[in-house]
Formats: structure tokens, sequence, C-alpha cells
């Protein structure tokens, strides 16, 4: 596919079906630490999923790899939660 100057547009696919799955566990792991974040938090972080699984699969029409992953990258969400929440103060920037 070409734009319109003439350069190559690359067009990536993302599985929506996938980031909807993540979008879930994300939820589940928030309710799980006992917060309840905004929405766009939520999609936010399953977006962040989706990359890193990106990266430790090298193809993402393997459903066997990404099911395999799928769980470690879901604990690291987790225990980064769990870390933030035994750390107040390390999540947001302090006012100044």
């Amino acid at each position: 596919m070409f734009d319109a100057f003439g350069g190559v547009r690359m067009t990536a696919q993302v599985d929506a079906e996938l980031l909807e799955r993540l979008h879930d566990r994300v939820a589940a792991i928030y309710h799980d630490v006992g917060q309840k974040p905004p929405q766009r938090r939520i999609a936010r972080e399953a977006a962040n999923l989706y990359n890193e699984l990106a990266k430790a699969v090298q193809d993402m029409n393997d459903q066997e790899m990404i099911e395999a992953a799928l769980p470690m990258v879901t604990l690291e969400f987790k225990r980064r939660l769990q870390r933030a929440a035994e750390e107040p103060g390390t999540g947001k920037r302090s006012a100044s």
C-alpha cells in the first residue's frame, strides 16, 4: 500500500479478540488487587500487555505461543501493581 505522498504505508493488524481478552484480564487483576481504575487506564494497560506479548511471541498468529506467554505477562502486570501498592507514592508524580 502507498500513501498520498508516494511512500509505503505499513498497516499493522491488531487482534481485537485478543485485545478484548487482555482488557478483561487487566480489569480482573485490578479487582484482585483492590483497585478501581477508569476504563481508559484498563484499556491502556491492555494495550501495554498486547505490546509485551508481541515482544515475547515472534508470530502473533501463533495461538499456542500466545496462550503460553499470556500467564507470564499478566503475572508481571499483577506483580507491578502489587509493588506499587506496597510502595505508596511511586505510581504518580509528586506535586511540586
